[in-house]
């Protein structure tokens, strides 16, 4: 099992404050513009949502895949982000207001430095303990 953390919105389209009701497909698949790399994003992973929004960009869920990739040429929500991954929630704040600063999981390294120009990275299992305490889930 590896933990991610996935950028959610960009800085040219944020997404809205009230990001569950503006982007309500990332319940249920998170999106890429590349199809993820072998041996990522696989059934079982789990993840953080970073969502960005300004200077209002927060975490603001934490989950785990649930299913394969899947390539969706016909999505018209979302087009450049064509490559899907099924994923379930465990936690979430519905607004990005209300969620947490990503310097909250730092262990090792800053991740928004790391995160800069990914949609996606590695995070460390006590980054990842970071997030689902915050969220207060297990």
């Amino acid at each position: 099992m590896t933990a991610w953390l996935k950028v959610i919105g960009t800085s040219s389209s944020p997404l809205r404050n009230d990001w569950t009701k503006h982007a309500p497909s990332l319940l249920q698949y998170a999106s890429f513009a590349k199809r993820p790399g072998m041996g990522s994003w696989v059934r079982g992973d789990e993840f953080v949502y970073y969502a960005l929004r300004g200077d209002l960009s927060r975490v603001v869920a934490v989950g785990r895949v649930v299913g394969p990739k899947l390539l969706d040429t016909s999505r018209i929500e979302d087009p450049g982000w064509p490559w899907l991954v099924e994923v379930e929630i465990d936690a979430k704040c519905d607004l990005i207001g209300d969620g947490f600063e990503l310097d909250l999981l730092d262990v090792a390294r800053e991740l928004k430095r790391s995160v800069q120009r990914r949609s996606h990275l590695r995070l460390s299992p006590e980054e990842f303990d970071r997030a689902r305490l915050l969220f207060g889930s297990s």
